[in-house]
């Protein structure tokens, strides 16, 4: 009876201790859960597969189809739950200048689950034809049809829809016609021309869309994979990385500055400098200018300027375009400034970068003013040494030296009137009397 007894009591102890650690697990895995999901969602990229269209290499190539399945969806793969698809043929077509360099097999496909991956295996030989082209003057164009790929997606969704977006070209890396894009399009243009057009019209219609790319974005490639084919070509997988124009924007391109900073030696063993800023360029309105001393520079932390020496010596507001202003800051050899660290708050014109505000950082190289010398190069002069008329370091040791050449010359005067001056020696002076009488008598 009293084991029974004791097993009721540890059944109504234990109970409850379980009931909570099942709550307390059951909340961890929501949580767990809920984090998974936020990460996901805290970067959504967006990967344009784009096919050449003039490759002298099959693509409906089972071994093209498996790089590219593999590269999407593999285990590394780029594409996760909630990205986007969109899968783009490009080529230029000489003989037919009406026809579009870039035609979207499908676009802005959500991937959930299998769906899309299933459909691009299903339509695989639909996808990589670029079948409105039928002509043998066809021109890869590969530099050229970037911005338009990105054209026709749309520049606008491409910046409000996701993060990240990346361009998976498949292509042999052949400049179909010529040895080089720049020859390539000049190929493609002539073939424009010779259907009565004009050189600069069809240069200047050929180049708007990139014109209008190039101020938004800026195509970097990132890396790439090369696979040999059945025959003498090779087919390149390489992967492009739209990076936001205002991210890649520096603040030396909105500020106009000086690049090294000179301290200027000053009394006491102080240093003390002038910088000039100015705004100089339209796309952006500086909104605010903060400057910090910094003790050192480099290293792989967020910001380079630690210690004590990190303290605000400048704060402006508003800098208008074409308006300077001068930073000036002062510190002792003791605790020397190696940079200076510059951030501001700059607007940018949401037209041309598609961005609002935000801050930029920069940092600018502090160099000490050499140590001027004395006694004619021979010795550093000393931080206790100063004149209260004197501004320049240079202007002090030349004052020094005056005083000691000066000094050096009176001193030498006093030497030479003292040995000009007779002073008998000890030995040739004797105490005696002179006995006039004695003398008379000899």
């Amino acid at each position: 009876m009293k084991k029974v007894v004791l097993l009721l009591w540890l059944s109504m102890l234990l109970l409850p201790m379980a009931l909570r650690a099942a709550e307390v697990a059951a909340e961890a895995k929501v949580v767990t859960k809920n984090v998974s999901a936020e990460d996901v969602k805290s970067e959504r990229k967006h990967i344009i597969l784009a096919f050449d269209g003039a490759t002298k290499f099959r693509k409906e190539s089972e071994d093209v189809k498996a790089e590219v399945i593999n590269m999407l969806f593999g285990d590394e793969g780029l594409l996760r739950e909630g990205d986007m698809l969109s899968v783009v043929c490009a080529a230029g077509n000489a003989e037919r200048p009406s026809d579009p360099l870039v035609k979207v097999r499908f676009g802005w496909a959500e991937i959930k689950g299998d769906s899309v991956k299933k459909k691009l295996e299903r339509e695989w030989n639909n996808y990589v034809k670029c079948d409105w082209i039928s002509s043998d003057k066809v021109y890869s164009l590969l530099s050229i049809t970037k911005p338009y790929i990105v054209d026709a997606l749309g520049r606008s969704k491409v910046k409000s829809d996701v993060d990240r977006t990346l361009m998976l070209y498949v292509t042999d890396n052949v400049y179909n016609g010529a040895n080089n894009y720049y020859e390539e399009s000049l190929y493609f243009l002539n073939g424009l021309i010779a259907q009565g057009g004009d050189f600069y019209t069809s240069l200047d219609t050929l180049m708007s869309v990139c014109a209008k790319v190039s101020q938004e974005y800026t195509i970097s490639y990132v890396k790439g994979k090369r696979k040999p084919m059945r025959n003498p070509w090779y087919a390149y997988f390489d992967l492009f990385e739209l990076v936001h124009n205002h991210q890649s924007i520096t603040l030396p391109a909105v500020l106009s500055h000086r690049p090294i900073i000179e301290a200027k030696r000053q009394a006491g063993g102080n240093y003390a400098f002038d910088f000039d800023i100015k705004a100089y360029n339209d796309h952006f309105d500086v909104l605010s200018v903060e400057a910090y001393g910094c003790d050192r520079i480099g290293g792989a932390e967020e910001s380079s300027c630690n210690g004590v020496s990190d303290k605000l010596i400048f704060s402006r507001g508003v800098i208008s375009l074409g308006e300077s202003d001068v930073i000036r800051g002062q510190f002792h050899r003791s605790e020397l400034y190696e940079a200076l660290r510059l951030r501001s708050m700059v607007h940018i014109n949401e037209d041309a970068y598609g961005a609002t505000r935000f801050e930029l950082n920069h940092e600018v190289e502090i160099v000490l003013e050499a140590d001027a010398t004395i006694l004619f190069g021979k010795f550093e002069l000393p931080d206790w040494i100063w004149f209260p008329w004197c501004d320049d370091q240079y202007e002090v040791a030349g004052w020094v030296d005056i005083f000691l050449v000066v000094l050096a010359i009176v001193l030498f005067i006093i030497y030479v009137l003292c040995r000009r001056s007779y002073v008998p020696a000890n030995g040739d002076i004797s105490m005696g009397f002179y006995d006039v009488n004695n003398k008379n008598k000899e």
